[in-house]
């Protein structure tokens, strides 16, 4: 059962009731922007110009590589570095400054 995916209806809760969300170019990155929640964007052979979203406080991790922007699934070159490279280090960054900026403006 645990290898279930969550249904659209509990997955849009549960996303409703996070602080902020990181997910790829995906369905719940989209339902987060919808529910205006900070964003954490994790692009790969997307580039994020074909998928804009109006989310406020949003950051698009995308890296630097000749062959990002392929939109293939499966990686041509077999390396997949556009997603294998985006370290947790790289992301954790990223989700600590979107939480820093609603704390700050909380505290002040």
């Amino acid at each position: 059962m645990a290898d279930q995916p969550l249904d659209f209806g509990t997955a849009k809760a549960c996303i409703r009731r996070s602080r902020m969300i990181v997910s790829t170019d995906s369905g719940p990155r989209h339902v987060a922007a919808a529910l205006g929640k900070p964003l954490v964007t994790l692009f790969g052979p997307m580039l994020p110009v074909w998928s804009e979203n109006p989310t406020q406080q949003a950051v698009n991790m995308v890296l630097d590589l000749d062959c990002i922007g392929c939109r293939k699934r499966v990686c041509p070159f077999g390396h997949h570095r556009c997603m294998r490279d985006l370290t947790v280090d790289m992301v954790y960054a990223e989700v600590v400054g979107l939480l820093e900026v609603p704390c700050e403006a909380a505290s002040g």
